[in-house]
């Protein structure tokens, strides 16, 4: 019943967001001195407030790299809106796309390696250059996180989120995109061990739709360009209770989920046996969400906001439910900018901050030269937090909990009070005849005495 009421709250909810449009916020920004061969892959927004943007070198089936900018990958937005390296000091990142803030902007960078051209496979990583790495913004102190025991040669690591506890970090590895995703999965580094996993290695989750064609899913030539080009899964998302992952694929229409606590009973029971099958034999939940999207984050209200570029929209639904029974992107809401010129290709990214939601967009030309680079903000009508800060549905569950028994008290207190007036009336009628059978009784002694 509560379940019930829930998901009719968010079904009315989620219509609101219709009224949210978004507004350039930043406009024409800047790359690393004006780079043109670079492509802003991944926003972020630290709850401090500052901007930062991951610039990847991306690999492309015409065997050559675009954006090869290893000491200017990870980006921050300057007071005169420039994008300048944000570990100034550092000179070991090669290529980062997917990196991950927590609630102490602790930074969670994930560096792809980096990547060299070869005729035979397309492309391979150089040996013991992907690394996780920890960035503490508050003290500038840098901790990395090896790969070690885990194969990583034809590997494009594409994004990365942490639980709330900053004990897991789940990686996402979309595989060698030449050959059917072969080597995709997910990694997870214990970063209190430092062990490292893979799971589901080679999933079909990982893979393109069997029946999904470019050429009839997309209409917008650039997207279709892009994304038939670039890799496959490539955003991963953690409930606001830590207790379920959403990834998606830029081939597929569908969007996954896995229970965190099946990951973690698989890896003890892995550590156990040394049996790899007990990595792989865990279930993936799936939805269909009718379009592609370059990326989606999920808030704290158990929203969900997915990047649509062939409506050039931002689309708001919502689950209930880890295993996504409920979600229904038909019931979505659109926000879209106001900008009636959509000057971009592409919608790459979102992040959420307090009550604004921000979108990173790009525009390039056919040989994916940069033309422009900017951000977007609209403003929601509730703060929706990230999923970085707290679980907000949490405290309606729980409010909304207390409510439920307080309303199936109440309820049963008036049927009690009911029942109790109803006895009282009965007691009251047979009392009232009593004395009238006594009355009468009285009458009839007398009038026998008279008459005798």
């Amino acid at each position: 019943m509560f379940r019930l009421i829930l998901i009719i709250f968010l079904f009315f909810e989620i219509f609101s967001y219709d009224k949210a449009s978004f507004d350039i916020y930043k406009h024409s920004l800047k790359i690393c001195g004006g780079c043109n061969k670079c492509i802003p892959y991944r926003l972020k927004i630290s709850s401090d407030g500052n901007i930062t943007v991951s610039i990847p070198s991306l690999y492309n089936t015409s065997n050559s790299i675009i954006g090869n900018c290893e000491n200017c990958t990870l980006v921050k937005l300057n007071s005169k809106d420039n994008f300048k390296s944000l570990l100034k000091n550092y000179y070991n990142l090669y290529s980062v796309m997917g990196y991950h803030i927590d609630k102490d902007n602790k930074y969670y960078i994930l560096d792809q390696g980096k990547i060299k051209i070869s005729e035979n496979n397309g492309y391979f990583v150089e040996n013991n250059t992907p690394k996780l790495v920890l960035y503490n913004s508050n003290n500038g102190k840098i901790t990395e996180f090896k790969f070690e025991g885990i194969d990583l040669n034809n590997s494009i690591l594409t994004d990365v989120i942490v639980d709330h506890e900053g004990k897991y970090a789940y990686i996402t590895d979309s595989g060698n995109i030449k050959k059917d995703n072969t080597n995709s999965g997910i990694i997870i580094i214990n970063l209190e061990t430092k062990k490292v996993y893979r799971i589901l290695n080679n999933h079909s989750s990982f893979k393109a739709d069997k029946n999904f064609n470019f050429q009839n899913s997309l209409t917008n030539n650039e997207v279709k360009d892009f994304i038939s080009n670039f890799v496959g899964v490539n955003n991963i998302e953690i409930s606001c209770d830590d207790e379920t992952l959403f990834y998606t694929s830029l081939k597929s229409n569908n969007i996954y989920s896995v229970s965190t606590k099946d990951i973690l009973n698989a890896i003890e029971k892995y550590n156990k046996s040394q049996n790899l099958n007990d990595l792989k034999d865990i279930k993936v939940n799936s939805a269909n969400k009718t379009f592609i999207s370059e990326n989606y984050i999920i808030s704290s209200k158990n929203n969900i906001f997915m990047t649509n570029s062939e409506t050039k929209s931002v689309d708001v639904s919502f689950y209930v439910d880890g295993d996504l029974s409920y979600f229904n992107p038909n019931l979505n809401s659109k926000i879209k900018t106001n900008d009636n010129k959509n000057n971009y290709n592409l919608q790459y990214s979102l992040d959420i901050n307090e009550d604004n939601l921000y979108l990173l967009t790009n525009s390039f030309d056919n040989e994916y030269n940069l033309k422009n680079c900017s951000i977007y903000k609209a403003k929601l009508k509730t703060d929706e937090l990230n999923n970085n800060k707290g679980c907000s549905i949490f405290i309606f569950k729980l409010s909304g909990g207390i409510i439920f028994l307080l309303i199936w008290f109440f309820i049963i207190l008036c049927v009690v009070i009911l029942i109790i007036i109803m006895n009282s009336g009965t007691d009251l009628e047979q009392t009232h005849l009593l004395k009238e059978m006594a009355k009468e009784a009285e009458i009839n002694e007398l009038n026998r005495e008279l008459n005798g």
